[in-house]
């Protein structure tokens, strides 16, 4: 039952794990220097395309792109790595181990990489633009 799972040593677990993830997502983005942040609430995480987070629906819809977001799904999906298809929410659950954090990490760390050798100019102009 859900009185056997959802217990204080597993939502422990779950919010460990999700400071994990949104540590590294930030030293990620700080790493290759993105106008981009990574709010968390408990066991779920997000990161946003834009330097702080939004406030309201309207802030929110102003920071979504969908090209980049596709690419960034589709690039980490590449690397066997699934987030949330809607928007960049990570959820962690009791069964996230160390390993899965470091895997999406790696993952993450590759494709903004990536990206940066091949898309260099557009994302010197879009840390420009928020400057």
């Amino acid at each position: 039952t859900l009185a056997e799972v959802a217990t204080p040593a597993a939502f422990e677990h779950m919010i460990a794990r999700c400071t994990e993830v949104a540590d590294g997502l930030r030293a990620c983005i700080a790493r290759h220097q993105l106008p981009w942040c990574v709010t968390q609430v408990g066991a779920r995480c997000e990161f946003q395309l834009g330097p702080t987070p939004p406030q309201n629906g309207t802030q929110a819809e102003a920071l979504f792109d969908a090209e980049l977001e596709h690419l960034i799904h589709l690039a980490l999906l590449n690397r066997g790595v699934l987030i949330t298809p809607f928007h960049n929410m990570l959820l962690c659950s009791p069964a996230t181990s160390p390993g899965d954090v470091q895997r999406l990490l790696a993952a993450f760390d590759e494709v903004l990489g990536q990206f940066n050798r091949d898309c260099s100019v557009g994302f010197e102009m879009m840390a420009s633009s928020t400057a």
